[in-house]
């Protein structure tokens, strides 16, 4: 397995070089797909993505207070 983490830009950039979109509109494109996927898991919906995967929320954390992070 490869250490590589494919990010946002490489994603549009895929989409400008095998669609054919303008980089802005790719990189649009690529920004709104992963908003609606993030929006949809905050609502505690499941998104399913055929042939790809499905993501979805295992369980809810509710902080009622900004948390500190102490160093030992």
């Amino acid at each position: 397995m490869s250490d590589r983490t494919v990010t946002r830009a490489d994603l549009a950039e895929a989409v400008f070089r095998k669609i054919g979109l303008s980089r802005t509109e790719s990189a649009y494109l690529v920004e709104s797909i992963l908003e609606e996927i993030c929006a949809t898991i905050a609502r505690g919906e499941s998104v399913k993505i055929s042939s790809f995967g499905s993501f979805l929320v295992l369980s809810l954390i509710h902080i009622s207070e900004p948390t500190r992070l102490l160093s030992i």
